[in-house]
């Protein structure tokens, strides 16, 4: 499984863009991501602690596994990694000789 781990948490792949980019929006003369500015210092926090948790890919949770089920089974058992377990699975079968077209 040489192309395991390149998934985050929520699916994107390393190489990928940032689904979400922070944006200028001409017309209302305003930056994407400017809502967080009217949130409250506990909120900010809340969210800060929230997204440290959800720094991990699966392979820091599932070191080694030698065959697909192995992942299919711990994002089964695990659903806060179950976006991530669909991409790294996904991968590998996009980078199998049988599905290769």
């Amino acid at each position: 499984m040489d192309h395991y781990g390149q998934y985050d948490l929520s699916g994107i792949k390393d190489n990928e863009l940032e689904p979400c980019p922070r944006v200028w929006d001409p017309l209302r003369k305003t930056w994407s991501d400017d809502w967080k500015e009217k949130l409250f210092d506990v909120e900010v926090s809340g969210y800060k602690n929230r997204y440290e948790n959800m720094q991990y890919r699966l392979a820091d949770r599932l070191a080694d596994p030698t065959k697909l089920i192995e992942i299919v089974n711990y994002g089964i058992e695990n659903p806060e990694s179950s976006t991530n377990a669909v991409g790294e699975l996904l991968e590998q079968l996009y980078q199998t000789d049988s599905t290769k077209s």
